[in-house]
């Protein structure tokens, strides 16, 4: 069974007030990150990433933005930061701020479409370091296992960047990205969710499943988030 660690980033607690439990799995490149969520303190943020990788949302993702020692950016369909849908409206679906919750290594933390105050989408990061100066002012849904920081480590080390934090092997032709081989940039090959703290509850109100854009029919419709 998974267990997470409750030992590092502020023990941290996943079991609040619910006695289900959550585990996720992102393939990516340098292996697996085991994932456990914070269901019970950021729900909206939680579902929606359970949702989206439960409909494919995030498989063959790239991850497109590393900087060292701070964090890897990943979730847009487009490759680019400039792209990707929640499951609920932009209304409804804002930032959830929690005292118990803080950044710190492997933490996952939404990224809004377009800049720090920008609505919520599909795009979220992974920390890499410490990362206290984001605390209040994105939501914080997950983290990863600390035996799996090994692969944190291995993407942030093996793909080497341009001034931009974008890897060397992606190139942008105005309205996505693109690579010549799975080997020359980083990538969420697939996300699983192996249990789900939502099963059997219906999506929220007004909430559906978007569909993922086909890319060569997408137009560049928001700018790219850059957490900082």
């Amino acid at each position: 069974d998974f267990a997470p660690s409750h030992d590092s980033i502020n023990s941290f607690s996943t079991t609040t007030t619910s006695a289900k439990t959550s585990h996720v799995v992102l393939h990516t490149s340098k292996g697996a990150l085991h994932v456990s969520l914070f269901h019970t303190l950021t729900p909206k943020a939680s579902r929606n990433f359970v949702e989206l990788a439960k409909s494919g949302y995030y498989d063959a993702n790239v991850i497109f933005r590393i900087r060292k020692n701070f964090l890897m950016q990943m979730g847009c369909p487009l490759g680019n930061g400039k792209g990707g849908e929640s499951i609920f409206s932009k209304r409804s679906f804002e930032t959830e701020i929690h005292a118990k919750l803080g950044f710190g290594k492997g933490i996952l933390g939404m990224a809004p479409m377009g800049g720090e105050n920008g609505p919520l989408g599909s795009q979220y990061f992974i920390t890499l370091g410490e990362c206290e100066q984001l605390n209040g002012r994105y939501t914080v849904f997950g983290r990863v296992l600390e035996e799996d920081w090994h692969v944190l480590e291995a993407l942030e080390r093996d793909f080497p960047t341009d001034g931009k934090d974008r890897p060397l092997g992606l190139t942008y032709d105005g309205k996505h990205s693109k690579t010549k081989s799975d080997n020359d940039v980083p990538k969420v090959f697939s996300v699983h969710v192996v249990n789900d703290p939502f099963e059997g509850q219906p999506l929220p109100r007004g909430a559906r499943i978007p569909e993922k854009p086909l890319i060569e029919n997408t137009e560049r419709r928001q700018s790219c988030c850059v957490i900082s």
